[in-house]
């Protein structure tokens, strides 16, 4: 078996998350790029010398449907840990305008909401998972949260409606958000 830390950035892309995001339901024809160039990179200029530093690429950008991109994939080599590429990820959705991100060195992923208002931008919903744990269940990502004991409610049955009503009207609510961005 090949040690992950002598593996490469783009050989982790290859081996490990691109085959994870594709068995998560991405399309790869329709949902997925890879090393997108957004930036030509900055231009110095030193008298009547000009030079122009390095271009951003993310490393993957996911789009939920043509040209509405939803999120931002960043990449690290294993050397580095889960996390290494929140950072620059956010850097690269702030520029792009794309509301989620996540970071990844192979062992699993790191996901970030921009979009959340309550200050949880990684929380009890969001949590690292090895890579070997979604390999061995089939690239399933329907992953209970380990760290939070599953909560047993019972419900009657005027609370169900209710709940489903509410849950109705928030997808709703976020349906028209959508329609009024793309149009």
């Amino acid at each position: 078996m090949i040690d992950k830390k002598t593996l490469s950035e783009r050989d982790i892309c290859t081996k490990f998350i691109t085959p994870a995001v594709e068995k998560s339901g991405w399309n790869r024809l329709t949902q997925l790029l890879e090393e997108v160039s957004f930036t030509d990179g900055k231009i110095y200029v030193r008298g009547k010398l000009t030079a122009r530093g390095n271009q951003k690429r993310a490393d993957y950008i996911l789009y939920y449907k043509p040209n509405i991109p939803i999120a931002i994939i960043e990449a690290k080599d294993n050397k580095h840990s889960v996390r290494a590429g929140i950072q620059q990820a956010l850097d690269y959705a702030q520029i792009l305008d794309i509301p989620c991100i996540f970071s990844s060195n192979g062992d699993g992923f790191l996901f970030h909401d921009r979009t959340a208002t309550d200050g949880n931008i990684e929380s009890d919903i969001a949590w690292k998972v090895n890579i070997k744990t979604i390999i061995e269940r089939g690239y399933d990502l329907d992953i209970k949260n380990p760290t939070k004991p599953e909560e047993e409610q019972e419900y009657n049955s005027a609370e169900l409606m209710e709940m489903l009503s509410a849950s109705f009207e928030k997808s709703q609510t976020l349906l028209n958000q959508l329609k009024r961005a793309v149009e």
